[in-house]
């Protein structure tokens, strides 16, 4: 809430949309428009890669915290919740790393952050001490979403922000 608030918005100079009968050819022209922006698909391919790769571990997490750590549904509702709580307060560190530092630094820790996270709940079996990763990875996580959001909106013509956004 505190970080929407300072967003200030330029008013944008939309284009006004031609009217098409024809499902298929504003299909095609939303694929054109996406097409064409060079910085963008870059981005969203390498961002599809990462995605793939982190998403494969995310199911497999639940199914540890069941058969080896014996955790009961209230302790992985605990250790999902605090993660994303911590998420909100990790927006307000990195944010002002971010700022000082610029994104790469932010990228580099975030990214390290994540990354080792499954293999030090791998290497537990104690909830108490997931519970603590989950912790730290919320702050790592919030980090990682930063700075995958600001790099998005730089790669995008602002007069398509929400056709590009919503791809």
């Amino acid at each position: 809430y505190i970080f929407s608030r300072r967003i200030v918005i330029e008013p944008a100079q939309i284009p006004p949309a031609e009217k098409t009968h024809n499902i298929l050819e504003s299909v095609k022209e939303y694929f054109y428009l996406i097409k064409n922006e060079k910085p963008f698909i870059s981005f969203a391919s390498k961002r599809l890669i990462f995605l793939l790769g982190f998403s494969m571990t995310i199911p497999l997490l639940p199914m540890y915290f069941v058969r080896v750590v014996d955790a009961s549904d209230s302790w992985i509702a605990a250790i999902n919740t605090t993660k994303t709580i911590i998420m909100v307060f990790g927006y307000f560190f990195w944010s002002n790393l971010q700022g000082h530092k610029g994104s790469k630094p932010v990228l580099l820790l975030s990214t390290f952050g994540v990354a080792i996270y499954p293999i030090l709940v791998g290497a537990s079996t104690n909830v108490w001490t997931i519970l603590l990763l989950a912790a730290v990875l919320g702050i790592f996580q919030s980090g990682l979403d930063l700075v995958f959001f600001e790099e998005l909106m730089k790669t995008i013509p602002l007069a398509y922000s929400p056709t590009f956004v919503s791809f």
